[in-house]
């Protein structure tokens, strides 16, 4: 009718105005903050470099005055850090103002949005368990995992001395068909060995030996008539691939079962007081006790069916789910048993050795970046991969203490130690990747430079450190008393101050060998300063994480007096010093 088509377009016409108004509202704030980053950008930031004027002041250039000394660089660089986070947050915030109003202009008509579909299924089900389209997903339901594996993660990364790849220690690559076809056996039978197809199959051990008594001619009868099959679902409930969960699931069903017991014989004596009582007495105690417990009928309680009630029906259900419980408990302890102390220390290796390839892959980044195909994408991603499965870690342990050991406690303060340092090198190679893609290749070139991470002397310490780490945290080994730590001496080395490139370099880059303020008030200056401490992080962690390492799996490989001072060495080797200790 016509007055419903006229009430349509008013209507039409105030959701459009009240568009229109909050796409109004929303440029006015992009206004603003675009305004504000602008000014920042060019004047506000500077006033951090007010202290260093002096410095290029020729005026004051060789003054006695110790006053006229500039503060040192490393608090200039700390609020460089505090700037350069600034504008990319602000930065950030713009974007999602124009994704808004994009949304707002392009999408003005309403729509049901259905899931998210990939659009090659076959990709998706072929690689089952690492998916690219929907990672983050898939990484956060995946609870019970390999801690060899992180899910999400590439981990083929292209290196300037040819592509890496494992090799078999106990045989060479195959040379013919046949060797090829036992090769690719091989591989489906070790895949059968995972940690979880081996928690399968002993999940169906147990089930079938269960199950034993619901076949067996002299059983059978027994079995039906106390209701077994409660005892095999709660062994299967229980079961779980480590031993603290499976632990932690008895004690938590035990007790749950003795305290739902008492409180239902106590529901039942109030309402039915002797023999099987009457429909009253049960409408009244179920109402009375609605509010507090989740209370569903069962067949069981009935007497046609379960014909028994009270103290005669709990300890029944007791024993039933004492017995289940405790099967799985001896299960769990029965090879192959798999410990959530070992996961672990399994599982933090791995995190090391992935935060090694993730650094090395972001170096790569830095120094090819236009000439050869680091993806960056990649990168991101398995960044995100190591921090969510580090995050899973710590739920993970909660269980830790049902692992009962007679060899002493386990030393949660110690892992949760190296957790904290991994944690904390993954977010610092997350700054370091959004530092490299702002700089322009000669800045990042001078960067690579002046943090030694294109030295190879000094990335073979870095690797060393990384990889013994790893292999200590997986076997167990004691690391060796002499390691390349502590690596933050040899990353500073040379003294740069607020240079870029040193006096002595043979290469500048195209980049002022001789510092001025122009130079300070770069932006590109700013991205360079933030690398710089950035990478001095990653380094001084690198090197905590030793020591976090060998407080966990101890030392090896001692050799007296060294790293000892001559005249220390030569104190503790005169008799008459150690004579006068004594006598003291």
């Amino acid at each position: 009718s016509p007055a419903s088509g006229a009430g349509g377009s008013r209507a039409g016409r105030r959701r459009n105005e009240r568009r229109a108004e909050r796409l109004g509202r929303m440029a006015d704030v992009r206004y603003k903050v675009d305004s504000a980053l602008g000014m920042f950008r060019k004047e506000y930031r500077h006033k951090v470099l007010d202290p260093y004027r002096s410095a290029f002041d020729l005026g004051h250039v060789g003054s006695p005055n110790p006053t006229a000394e500039p503060p040192p660089h490393r608090y200039l660089f700390h609020c460089y850090v505090y700037q350069y986070h600034l504008i990319q947050f602000a930065s950030v915030v713009i974007e999602m103002i124009d994704a808004i109003m994009s949304l707002e202009e392009n999408k003005k008509k309403p729509r049901l949005w259905g899931p998210f579909m990939p659009a090659n299924l076959k990709k998706v089900f072929l690689n089952w368990g690492g998916t690219q389209y929907d990672t983050t997903t898939e990484m956060e339901g995946n609870d019970d995992e390999d801690p060899d594996a992180i899910p999400g993660m590439q981990t083929d990364w292209d290196e300037d001395l040819g592509q890496p790849s494992r090799r078999d220690p106990d045989a060479l690559p195959p040379s013919t068909l046949f060797e090829h076809v036992m090769s690719w056996f091989h591989t489906i039978l070790m895949g059968l060995t995972g940690g979880n197809m081996l928690f399968a199959l002993k999940a169906g051990a147990l089930t079938v030996l269960l199950c034993i008594p619901n076949f067996l001619k002299h059983t059978a009868h027994f079995a039906y008539e106390e209701r077994f099959v409660w005892g095999i679902f709660m062994g299967q409930l229980t079961l779980a691939r480590f031993r603290g969960d499976t632990t932690f699931a008895l004690v938590a069903r035990l007790l749950c079962t003795l305290f739902g017991g008492v409180t239902g014989m106590v529901i039942w004596y109030i309402a039915a007081q002797k023999g099987i009582g009457n429909a009253y007495g049960y409408t009244a105690a179920v109402a009375f006790c609605a509010p507090f417990f989740l209370l569903r009928p069962a067949n069981s309680h009935f007497a046609a069916i379960f014909h028994f009630y009270g103290w005669a029906l709990a300890w029944r259900r007791f024993v039933l789910v004492t017995a289940g419980v405790t099967a799985a408990f001896i299960f769990s302890l029965l090879p192959p048993s798999t410990t959530l102390r070992k996961y672990q220390r399994t599982m933090l290796s791995t995190t090391t050795a992935e935060l090694g390839s993730v650094y090395c892959s972001i170096v790569s980044f830095a120094n090819t970046r236009g000439r050869h195909g680091v993806n960056r994408g990649e990168i991101v991603q398995a960044l995100i991969a190591i921090r969510m499965k580090l995050r899973r870690s710590v739920m993970l342990k909660t269980n830790i203490i049902y692992e009962f050991s007679l060899r002493g406690k386990w030393p949660a303060d110690r892992y949760q130690r190296i957790l904290e340092l991994q944690m904390q090198i993954a977010f610092l190679l997350s700054h370091l990747m959004s530092v490299v893609e702002h700089l322009d290749p000669a800045w990042s070139r001078a960067f690579l430079r002046r943090t030694r991470l294109l030295d190879a002397d000094f990335q073979g310490d870095v690797l060393a450190v990384i990889s013994m780490i790893s292999t200590a945290l997986r076997t167990g080994t004691p690391l060796p008393q002499v390691t390349p730590c502590p690596l933050i001496d040899r990353f500073m080395v040379y003294t740069h101050g607020l240079n870029v490139i040193r006096q002595e370099e043979d290469d500048d880059y195209g980049l002022p060998r001789t510092m001025t303020i122009d130079t300070l008030e770069n932006e590109q200056y700013l991205s360079f300063a933030v690398g710089v401490t950035t990478a001095f992080g990653i380094i001084l962690r690198l090197d905590k994480l030793m020591v976090a390492a060998k407080e966990l799996v101890g030392e090896q490989y001692h050799i007296h007096g060294i790293g000892i001072p001559a005249e220390a060495r030569a104190f503790m080797g005169n008799p008459s010093t150690e004579k006068v200790g004594h006598d003291s």
